[in-house]
């Protein structure tokens, strides 16, 4: 290979690592805009922590009370430990998880009547794993960059110049900065599946309260 290609590949290999490099980066960002989106447009309920919690609302036919107390019932039978009720709030912890794939959650509801005979249930449970996979996205998306950069640098004036053919072949090493670029998107995903999974339980467990038998 001679030194002109050599180049040329590097800058091909390079320009796609810095593309998929912003993706992941936009990819994050967004997941973390998403979240607090969220908290912005459902408040605060208690504890935990307003950063770390997952909102969520859904109205239901049934007065607030005795859904309340349908739902505690059903939770304290579902092995789901109920730490404290109010005449509008249950605050449960589950020891095990939503199910096998998630950690021990806490959170709580709150009925609010909006009627009779219609009842508006909030929701606040804390994040799976906290911000943990967050954390690590944005941990690989920052050796990604010095990933590319060191990289580049090396090959450039190390490999590109070097007077035998041979080791210009080295410049197809660039490729092995994509190790430290998938990771943000697996972590991210990851994030965003675990939080999918928690609210679609509770928002399936609180449609279901009228037909639930306590």
């Amino acid at each position: 290979m001679n030194a002109a290609n050599a180049e040329m590949l590097l800058y091909a290999i390079t320009a796609v690592a810095v593309v998929v490099w912003v993706e992941g980066l936009r990819f994050l960002v967004s997941t973390v805009r998403k979240d607090r989106k969220g908290g912005e447009e459902f408040g605060t309920l208690g504890n935990p922590a307003p950063a770390n919690i997952i909102y969520g609302s859904a109205e239901v036919k049934g007065g607030a009370a005795e859904l309340l107390k349908k739902a505690a019932a059903v939770m304290a039978a579902r092995s789901i430990r109920i730490c404290e009720t109010t005449d509008e709030t249950i605050v449960f912890e589950t020891p095990t998880g939503l199910n096998a794939a998630l950690p021990p959650l806490n959170g709580q509801m709150r009925f609010i009547a909006l009627s009779p005979q219609t009842t508006r249930v909030d929701y606040a449970v804390a994040k799976p794993y906290g911000h943990i996979l967050l954390t690590l996205g944005f941990v690989f998306q920052a050796f990604g960059l010095a990933a590319i950069i060191a990289g580049f640098l090396l090959i450039y004036f190390l490999a590109v110049p070097n007077p035998n053919p041979g080791a210009r072949w080295m410049t197809i090493l660039m490729i092995l900065v994509f190790n430290f670029l998938w990771p943000p998107f697996l972590h991210a995903g990851l994030y965003r599946r675990s939080i999918s999974i928690v609210r679609a339980q509770l928002d399936t467990f609180i449609h279901n309260l009228p037909f639930l038998t306590a």
